[in-house]
């Protein structure tokens, strides 16, 4: 086309024609990108979608670095440290009670058992 337009430059139609075909191909050139990048799933996509994804991907991290705490705090625990910590809960409950049911006796021996614990 760019031969016939400098052998025809009389012709007042060519540029026209010439800028139509270009508007044409840049268009044509866009489309494609455009398909390629929805393809690729990079680029011109939903916002929202994006958006909600990687929202996904920060709460499955979250969760997954709080199971792994988790875990390191149940492997460097002993069976016995479970055993006692679960005692004290027992013990902290009864005395919940004690002081509820006006039982200072009950209460008394409990706190004391319990403060020297606690203080540590």
């Amino acid at each position: 086309m760019m031969i016939h337009m400098i052998l025809c430059a009389s012709h007042s139609n060519i540029p026209y024609l010439f800028k139509g075909e270009m508007n044409e191909y840049a268009r044509k050139k866009r489309e494609a990108e455009q398909a390629a990048a929805s393809k690729d799933g990079a680029g011109g996509g939903n916002v929202a979608l994006d958006e909600l994804r990687h929202k996904e991907e920060m709460n499955a991290r979250a969760k997954q670095k709080k199971l792994e705490a988790t875990r390191l705090v149940q492997h460097m625990m002993t069976a016995e440290k479970r055993e006692e910590m679960k005692h004290q809960a027992k013990l902290r409950h009864e005395m919940a009670v004690a002081y509820k049911t006006g039982d200072e006796e009950t209460r008394k021996r409990l706190e004391k058992r319990l403060k020297p614990e606690e203080s540590k």
